[in-house]
C-alpha cells in the first residue's frame, strides 16, 4: 500500500483498491486474517465501507481479473 497520501490522521486519502476486495470479502462472508485482526484491533469497521459500490461480484472474479498468466 502507498502511504504517501496519508493526511496524517490514519486515514489514508488517496486511491483505495483494497477497499473493493473488502467489500466483496464482507458480501461473501470470507474474512482473511487481516480484517479480523483490523477489526479487533478497531483499525476496521466494515460499517465504513460502501457496500453498495460497483465492484467485482466474486473473490473468483478478482482473482480472474488481476491474475498475470
Amino acid at each position: 500500500m502507498d502511504y504517501k497520501n496519508e493526511d496524517g490522521t490514519g486515514e489514508v486519502t488517496g486511491d483505495l483498491r483494497t477497499a473493493g476486495a473488502l467489500i466483496t470479502m464482507e458480501r461473501e462472508g470470507s474474512f482473511n486474517q487481516m480484517m479480523r485482526i483490523g477489526e479487533r484491533l478497531g483499525f476496521y469497521d466494515p460499517a465504513d465501507l460502501a457496500m453498495d459500490a460497483p465492484v467485482r461480484g466474486s473473490l473468483a472474479d478478482w482473482v480472474a481479473t488481476h491474475d498475470s498468466r
